[in-house]
């Protein structure tokens, strides 16, 4: 799938008159990804704005990061809804709420989600390995580079991909 035109145009430009992406970050951990992005837009190396941090967990370190840089941040504890289509529902009404997103992140994001019409070809994963190796159940942040490591491999990074 190709990348948008205005995404392009902000990795490119980021200091160009183009308004900035607004970027939804969802989050159910430590928040490492989350702290990245922002850093970029600092930097001016991506033209984007954090419009709001989601954590699908209570309590935890993200959250600390998103107020420490400002962002707005919601908690939608997954455990409190009984299918994943319900607990989506509410994840995408607080994205719109805050104004919505031209690009949602998954950023250490571990529980399923629907993703509606209309943003189809806007949602993206970060993945802590190189797909299709140490994916799956259970692979996750340090998981999956313990199990880099314990296989040997010479080589390591991370997989963006758009999620459908």
């Amino acid at each position: 799938m190709p990348v948008p035109d205005s995404a392009q145009s902000a990795i490119r430009n980021p200091q160009s008159a183009i308004p900035p992406l607004r970027l939804a970050v969802l989050i159910s951990g430590s928040g490492r990804t989350l702290e990245n992005i922002q850093q970029c837009i600092t930097d001016g190396e991506l033209n984007a704005k954090v419009s709001v941090v989601i954590s699908s967990r209570p309590g935890v370190f993200g959250l600390e990061r998103a107020a420490n840089l400002g962002l707005p941040a919601v908690v939608v504890p997954r455990k409190q809804f009984k299918s994943p289509s319900e607990f989506s529902d509410v994840i995408w009404r607080e994205i719109k709420s805050a104004g919505g997103a031209d690009f949602v992140c998954l950023a250490g994001f571990l529980s399923l989600i629907t993703i509606p019409k209309d943003y189809a070809g806007r949602v993206l994963n970060v993945h802590p390995g190189l797909l299709p190796s140490f994916g799956g159940k259970g692979m996750y942040g340090h998981h999956v580079h313990e199990a880099v490591i314990e296989h040997g491999c010479k080589l390591s990074g991370c997989s963006v991909h758009f999620a459908d």
